[in-house]
């Protein structure tokens, strides 16, 4: 047997960090809430050239789970085509990943599930190292968000990891409305009713603490929670528990996602 916690906090490492408000903005995240449900993620341009993909890494990937490819950031990103490139807007470019259904009939019922988290699991990764090589410049828009998903299927360690900025602690606590809120709710339900195609009874909760921290949870008491006590002009960082497979991992990130994209538009507008 082993420690989940400890064990999980070596592959998070030395990611968690307090947000300044000097942390340059690196992607945008979003959720699409239509009948096919997809995450959107929208990467810096000049940022994709800078990040290191180890070719031993991926080939293990696409043996332990049978991916049939992997792409970079030419044109679609990740295994199987997870993200799926759509357009160059503002100097950002933006990659949508539909959620997949565990019971298509295409393949093996939890490949697509596979091959959407790996990817984005992966491109969080090569984000944080972006971070350590991308200073901020003057008067420039600010991440409200950073996201680490961690997910080593051989030992079902799944998380959902990272940093909420000053900036977005200061909205969560003096200008999300409760309409806000429960739209963050509304996409991890929609997102879970996707990817079983049924209706889950029990409660998705998207809930404000003190200091402008966020709680989620899913009925499968799979959670996401402030892991520190906000410091004085800082940021909040959050972790995960409970969480037990790549499914579980989408839906709380159609929560976080959701955040994001009603967070920065009331912020920083729609042009954002």
């Amino acid at each position: 047997m082993y420690d989940y916690h400890k064990l999980k906090w070596q592959y998070i490492g030395d990611y968690m960090f307090i947000l300044s408000e000097n942390c340059r903005l690196l992607y945008k995240l979003g959720f699409i809430p239509n009948n096919n449900p997809a995450l959107s993620i929208k990467i810096r341009q000049e940022i994709l050239e800078s990040f290191k993909i180890d070719q031993a890494v991926i080939d293990e990937k696409v043996k332990q789970f049978e991916f049939q490819s992997f792409s970079g950031f030419d044109g679609n990103f990740g295994f199987d085509d997870a993200f799926q490139r759509k357009k160059e807007q503002g100097g950002f470019v933006e990659y949508i990943v539909p959620i997949p259904k565990i019971s298509s009939i295409d393949g093996p019922p939890w490949k697509s599930i596979h091959a959407a988290v790996q990817s984005i699991a992966l491109f969080t990764e090569l984000a944080r190292q972006a971070y350590r090589i991308n200073p901020p410049t003057r008067m420039e828009k600010k991440q409200l968000l950073t996201l680490y998903v961690v997910a080593n299927h051989e030992r079902g360690l799944y998380a959902v990891a990272g940093d909420c900025s000053s900036t977005l602690c200061d909205w969560l606590e003096s200008i999300a409305s409760k309409g806000d809120i429960d739209n963050i709710a509304k996409a991890m339900e929609q997102t879970y009713s996707y990817i079983w195609d049924r209706f889950r009874c029990g409660t998705f909760l998207a809930r404000l603490q003190d200091e402008g921290c966020l709680f989620l949870q899913c009925p499968s008491h799979c959670v996401v929670y402030p892991r520190s006590s906000r410091l004085k002009n800082g940021g909040v960082e959050f972790d995960s528990s409970e969480v037990r497979h790549g499914a579980e991992v989408l839906v709380l990130l159609s929560g976080l996602f959701t955040l994001c994209e009603t967070a920065e538009r009331d912020i920083y507008g729609s042009s954002y």
